[in-house]
């Protein structure tokens, strides 16, 4: 059985920044816990943060106040023009369509137009 993460614990790596944007892998323990997508708009941010499975409700309240203070409280917004959708669940995986295919995270590739077939 895996711990259960502390507060505290958080890491914001962004993966990529455009001048709208800003997309960020959240880290607990050198581990992905979850993604936020971020969007910068004339007097607006909006954004999308999701948590995997095992985040609480109390760390999901922690991440919101840390993405509010390192990342919103730098363009100096009216915090009534903030609005970051939360979602919660698991990894399903990668989909690139370079390649047409799915990978997983246990890294077998999944051909769409060709699904495995059932056992």
């Amino acid at each position: 059985m895996k711990s259960a993460m502390t507060l505290n614990q958080f890491f914001l790596q962004r993966d990529i920044r455009t001048e709208v944007s800003e997309s960020y892998s959240i880290l607990s323990n050198g581990l992905q816990v979850g993604k936020l997508d971020i969007h910068f708009l004339p007097g607006i941010i909006t954004g999308t943060l999701v948590v995997f499975e095992n985040v609480t409700e109390e760390m999901i309240q922690e991440l919101t106040l840390m993405i509010d203070e390192d990342i919103v409280d730098c363009f100096g917004i009216d915090t009534g023009n903030i609005s970051i959708s939360i979602y919660q669940g698991r990894d399903m995986g990668v989909y690139s369509r370079k390649e047409y295919q799915i990978e997983t995270k246990n890294k077998r590739k999944h051909d769409p137009k060709n699904p495995p077939s059932e056992s």
